[in-house]
């Protein structure tokens, strides 16, 4: 069973999770707050960002860094763009040298005006043929609804971004290279 972690449980984060889940993956969801992650994993539910939407049961809600990165086999990062660089910091010690890599986060960081895949080659210099970048004119509610919708994964090497494709693609979710 492949097992992800998904870095950051804003309304992106919690669509990716739950859409992760309901294809039975093993995926942990993590949450920077530890009182929000608690409430998520009780109630089942993102209320802040994505009320309504049930997380699944295979979907475990984390404060945990560690517990959020370390074993698995894809990490989806989807923080907001001016903290990712402060996250990679975070988890690249208990980040496996072989977990593939997916950018979510949309923007650029403000003081150097690099895109979100750059700075994951900043923080993590040997992460660049093992990453990919997903995109999309995505809205995380319909996608968490399951209204259909398609989505593009690129990266650098092109057997990674089809093996991420497979990962990421539902009936309703079609990712495409």
């Amino acid at each position: 069973m492949v097992t992800v972690g998904v870095i950051g449980s804003g309304a992106w984060g919690t669509t990716l999770a739950t859409i992760m889940a309901q294809k039975k993956l093993a995926v942990t969801l993590w949450e920077h707050q530890a009182e929000r992650a608690e409430e998520m994993e009780q109630k089942r539910e993102n209320v802040r960002f994505l009320a309504g939407i049930t997380l699944p049961e295979g979907l475990r809600v984390t404060s945990s860094l560690e517990e959020a990165v370390r074993g698995k086999d894809c990490l989806i990062l989807v923080t907001p763009s001016q903290r990712l660089r402060e996250n990679l910091r975070l988890l690249r010690e208990y980040l496996d040298p072989a977990t593939l890599l997916v950018s979510a986060s949309k923007g650029i960081e403000v003081n150097t005006l690099k895109r979100m895949s750059e700075i994951i080659c900043d923080e993590l210099p040997d992460a660049r043929d093992r990453l990919a970048v997903l995109s999309g004119p995505n809205l995380s509610r319909e996608v968490a609804e399951n209204k259909p919708t398609a989505a593009v994964v690129a990266g650098y090497n092109k057997a990674v971004a089809i093996k991420l494709r497979d990962i990421l693609t539902t009936a309703w979710f079609r990712v495409y290279n």
